[in-house]
């Protein structure tokens, strides 16, 4: 399997908490006031007249203290009846933030979010696959985003291939894509907002490096890290890396080889997938495969979340170089996982059959 996990480094911020629980009490201290200890002082009066009704034994009640009791009854009832209506109304009205296809979402109530994020996966007939990742980010809290973690995993790719450094991949020129490993990055709209790029195996849930990862040369996990200072709330920026990784697919003169692919019995059926760990408002995943690649069926796509899964419609464009296989999605629930699947050719092996002599 061949994977692109996101994940991003989040910092409570417990002020916001801290304000929204002020709030919370100085309403409620507000709503006791008007509605019981105003109305209360205004019946104190009221309330001593009766008493003393009652203990002269006349049970007279003076029209003021009977418009008094009315007028209370009346504004208690409509403020309980305020209260429910508002309630409810407000319960209607809560916002979903994590469902797949709504279009109720609002934003801006998340820290960050992508406005869009497309994957795009290259696969040429000589094996070799270029990956590029471009999306733009809004950032509505400076203080909950440090750095994007990123990982890869070229398992089922040729059994020679393996990820070089880093820091050697970044160096590699453009012009070498075709041919050699690279990495290239770039904010399209700030330089300043990456401030580095690093080989780092971080675990998804401590502090601890993933040996497991940092030993097998066929995954690479790596942190690139954001400059805070030059973040601008509310401003999209748009943001792009690029990779090139030589074999990444056993392929050879665009036909499946099972001898030199680094995961046996596959019969050529390989899948990209894309974890969903974040909010997206568009997300596109392309395939595209050179022009003399040949596939047993079209790529299929399908994104799932738990127990639910839906299939993605796919849209096909060929222009002559390439064949293009894309897919759509939008609101992707955060969890879900998007999974584009496809096979490729076998290359027929054809036995030499000796000539005989006819005497």
């Amino acid at each position: 399997m061949i994977g692109d996990n996101e994940h991003m480094n989040i910092k409570r911020n417990a002020k916001e908490i801290s304000m929204k629980l002020l709030k919370w009490i100085v309403s409620n201290i507000i709503w006791t006031i008007i509605t019981i200890i105003v109305p209360f002082s205004l019946l104190i009066p009221v309330v001593s007249d009766i008493c003393k009704s009652i203990v002269r034994k006349t049970y007279n009640i003076h029209l003021w203290t009977l418009i008094l009791i009315i007028g209370f009854i009346i504004i208690e009832t409509f403020v309980v009846l305020s209260i429910v209506f508002f309630k409810r109304k407000e319960n209607t009205n809560v916002t979903i933030t994590n469902p797949i296809n709504e279009n109720t979402i609002n934003y801006e109530e998340f820290e960050y979010y992508f406005e869009s994020y497309h994957k795009h996966l290259t696969v040429y007939k000589n094996g070799n696959g270029i990956l590029i990742n471009s999306f733009t980010v809004v950032i509505n809290d400076i203080n909950a985003i440090s750095e994007f973690k990123r990982e890869i995993d070229i398992t089922d790719a040729k059994v020679t291939t393996e990820f070089p450094k880093m820091n050697i991949m970044k160096r590699e020129k453009l012009n070498n894509r075709f041919s050699n490993f690279g990495f290239w990055y770039k904010c399209l709209n700030n330089k300043d907002l990456i401030k580095s790029v690093t080989e780092n195996y971080w675990s998804e849930n401590s502090k601890e490096i993933d040996n497991v990862s940092k030993s097998n040369p066929k995954i690479l996990k790596w942190i690139m890290e954001m400059n805070p200072s030059s973040i601008e709330i509310g401003k999209p920026y748009d943001i792009v890396y690029i990779m090139s990784i030589p074999g990444m697919f056993p392929i050879e003169n665009g036909y499946f080889m099972e001898s030199i692919a680094n995961i046996k019995g596959t019969n050529g059926k390989f899948q990209s997938r894309f974890g969903v760990k974040h909010a997206i408002k568009n997300l596109k995943y392309t395939v595209s495969f050179e022009n003399g690649l040949i596939l047993n069926n079209n790529p299929n796509g399908n994104i799932a979340c738990n127990t639910e899964k839906k299939n993605l419609h796919c849209s096909h464009h060929n222009n002559i170089i390439y064949d293009k296989y894309i897919f759509n999605t939008t609101n992707p629930k955060i969890g879900s996982v998007v999974n584009i699947e496809w096979t490729f050719k076998f290359k027929k092996q054809h036995r030499k059959q000796k000539r005989r002599n006819i005497s």
